[in-house]
């Protein structure tokens, strides 16, 4: 979520399941509890895992540094923070993605820090409603430590290109993560539309996944449609979507049988993804930073004495 401008403010488990729709977005998600029915182990879609250890775990973390920070650094004016959370310059001391930072500064784990904050509850509680749903659901399906590492490196992905896009804003949030997933998803759906055996779980899957791919298309539209709203970072959504292409190509690759469909889709992801690093760090380091005057650069580096020179009675909770 974008949340500021550096010059003026915005106001802006194996399990059987069955793949009945959800309510929300159908098809992304099918019925997360057992089938109520009495099946074969042939005719249920299988999952990986019974429970998204990560999913849960990354959604308590977040939820544990949103209050800490409310509480530590108290919850700013609505006409401060919309969101109902802290003071920007406490978001952007604990990790928020600033360009300036990254680049002047060499804090480059700010690429990935601004997943676990948000910039209120209100902001808080849209990411985990897709994330516990969505996300939950695809961990089960790919592995925690798959799911893991297209979450974590899908969300580097959408601060790179936030940060080349806006490097005068500071943003957090885990929606660019969260698109990651969805990328890989659509990924996930091209590779596997190579497989040829027709065995009872490859026709379930095969199911699963023409209903998830009418999900997927829900979630991208509603999505999209926030993206205008003032304060969301667009960029970061897309930036997540397109690391998530790219990485799920490399990585269910390698469930291709044919061999020359596994090297064309793996090597694809693979190139794709280091032409993705390689263009947003020097579109980063060179002509971001050439966008940025000084007063831009001096506002970013102390976020704080901005805010007070900007906005009147504005108190910096969390300084030191």
């Amino acid at each position: 979520m974008e949340f500021m401008k550096a010059k003026e403010i915005d106001d802006e488990s194996t399990i059987a399941t069955e793949y009945t729709d959800m309510e929300s977005c159908p098809g992304v998600a099918p019925n997360k509890s057992p089938s109520s029915k009495v099946v074969g182990e042939d005719e249920a879609y299988l999952l990986k895992q019974k429970y998204a250890y990560g999913s849960i775990a990354f959604s308590a973390i977040q939820t544990f540094i949103v209050i800490s920070l409310a509480a530590g650094c108290h919850v700013a004016p609505l006409d401060i923070n919309p969101m109902l959370g802290p003071y920007p310059d406490a978001l952007d001391r604990f990790g928020a993605k600033n360009a300036v930072m990254i680049v002047d500064q060499g804090q480059r784990w700010r690429l990935l820090t601004p997943i676990l904050l948000h910039a209120g509850f209100f902001h808080l509680l849209c990411n985990l409603t897709v994330q516990l749903e969505v996300g939950s659901f695809f961990e089960r399906e790919w592995g925690t430590p798959t799911w893991f590492l297209i979450y974590t490196t899908g969300s580097m992905g959408a601060t790179l290109l936030s940060a080349c896009v806006h490097p005068n804003t500071i943003s957090v949030g885990s929606s660019g993560a969260a698109m990651a997933l969805l990328g890989a998803k659509c990924s996930e759906v091209l590779c596997k539309a190579r497989e040829e055996s027709m065995s009872v779980q490859d026709k379930l899957g095969r199911e699963v996944r023409k209903q998830q791919i009418k999900g997927i298309l829900c979630h991208l539209s509603l999505i999209t449609l926030c993206s205008f709203v003032p304060l969301v970072d667009w960029s970061s959504h897309l930036g997540g979507f397109i690391s998530g292409i790219f990485l799920g190509l490399l990585l269910f690759s390698f469930s291709i049988k044919r061999k020359l469909w596994l090297g064309l889709y793996g090597f694809s992801g693979f190139f794709f993804s280091l032409m993705y690093v390689f263009i947003t760090l020097q579109y980063l380091y060179g002509r971001s930073m050439d966008r940025l005057d000084d007063e831009e650069r001096d506002s970013l580096t102390d976020l704080c004495a901005f805010y007070k020179e900007s906005l009147e009675n504005y108190d910096c909770q969390c300084s030191a």
